[in-house]
């Protein structure tokens, strides 16, 4: 049995997501393909140096990558996560997107600094509520204004 798997979901843990995310998952081949890490706040723990749970985070996604040969990175975040301090922390919808996106993207410059040598592809996803629940979305900087 192989070791390898073709990604890495570095996510939220927020229990709100977590439908919306398997249905991504199936959606797109990734279970029983795909390691998934979930923190507090997901991939801003990679993009800020906040404490010891930010050095453990990149270890996780450092080893998932380099153990089981992992070529493609998502980085997931969602609206009114609360490791920002929900939507309310912000003057707009706007306004919180482009924390979310700053955050991917010095996410996804950290992982590229760990594992410097392999040409990883990184996708950039948000979920976001949708009338009848959460759904994973792509997330680009184009997607700022909602």
């Amino acid at each position: 049995m192989s070791h390898n798997c073709s990604a890495v979901i570095i996510t939220c843990m927020d229990f709100r997501t977590q439908p919306a995310l398997h249905r991504f998952m199936k959606e797109n081949g990734l279970i029983g393909d795909a390691d998934v890490l979930s923190f507090p706040g997901g991939p801003q723990l990679l993009a800020n140096d906040f404490n010891r749970n930010s050095k453990f985070a990149s270890e996780m996604a450092l080893l998932s990558v380099g153990l089981h040969s992992v070529r493609t990175v998502y980085l997931i975040a969602h609206d009114d996560c609360m490791a920002y301090g929900g939507s309310d922390a912000f003057k707009s919808r706007a306004v919180e997107r482009e924390a979310y996106m700053t955050d991917l993207v010095d996410a996804a410059a950290e992982i590229r600094s760990l594992a410097p040598k392999l040409n990883l592809e990184i996708v950039y996803k948000i979920i976001v509520m949708d009338g009848d629940g959460w759904v994973v979305i792509n997330f680009t900087e184009g997607d700022l204004n909602p």
